[in-house]
């Protein structure tokens, strides 16, 4: 009996594995979309997006932070949204979620991307996805119907 408790507390010691998450996504999988509005109706979009589909937006930058603008132009209007991390708990294991908005407007015209990052830690491993086709075209529809609700 001994032997199988210590056996089992050594699994359990073994298994413990943590998952850093960055705040920033890079762009290795992103989805996009644009829009025939301006910045403020479509950063409004997004914020009513986020907030009835549960996401929490924790941090808001500006791009050139993080990476460059090619275009450089006058007249356009950038922002990074950076959603919470969503924690599933899984059979064996947790799963991390973290969502990237990216918002480039010009004139009438607004280009929204979405960065997604989905992370399976399992007890020795993690998994980590830049993908996830559903979640994303479900928020750019989402986008797509409030703004067409609005005026």
């Amino acid at each position: 009996m001994r032997k199988f408790i210590l056996v089992m507390m050594g699994l359990m010691a073994a298994g413990c594995m943590s998952a850093v998450i960055p705040h920033y996504l890079p762009d290795t999988n992103p989805y996009s979309r644009r829009y025939e509005a301006g910045y403020d109706q479509t950063y409004a979009a997004v914020q009513q997006t986020l907030d009835d589909l549960g996401w929490v937006i924790e941090q808001q930058a500006d791009p050139l932070v993080y990476e460059q603008n090619p275009d450089g132009t006058s007249g356009q209007r950038d922002i990074l949204i950076m959603s919470n991390t969503r924690q599933t708990p899984l059979f064996v294991g947790t799963r991390y979620a973290k969502m990237n908005i990216y918002i480039h407007s010009q004139d009438n015209i607004s280009d929204v991307e979405v960065r997604y990052l989905n992370i399976n830690s399992l007890p020795f491993k993690n998994i980590i996805n830049y993908k996830n086709d559903a979640a994303a075209k479900r928020i750019l529809d989402y986008i797509d119907s409030v703004i067409a609700q609005t005026p």
